[in-house]
């Protein structure tokens, strides 16, 4: 038998068997350094897309991949 808050606060919500993958795609950590002119140009893309600068970024690595794999 629960006593005290134990007995107060109680999950919501039945157990539900969720799978578990390891295909989702991790981070890194990475420091670089980036012009001024660039940062700048990025963060106002961002702005206008309503979006972040990490989102813009990304963005721009997979359309330079997608480029290199066509060579």
């Amino acid at each position: 038998m629960r006593t005290g808050l134990d007995a107060l606060i109680r999950s919501t919500e039945t157990e539900k068997d969720v799978p578990v993958t390891d295909k989702a795609e991790k981070y890194v950590p990475c420091n670089f350094l980036v012009l001024k002119k660039h940062h700048t140009r990025l963060k106002m893309i961002a702005l206008q897309r309503e979006t972040s600068l990490k989102a813009i970024v990304e963005e721009a690595f997979e359309l330079y991949f997608k480029t290199l794999d066509k060579e």
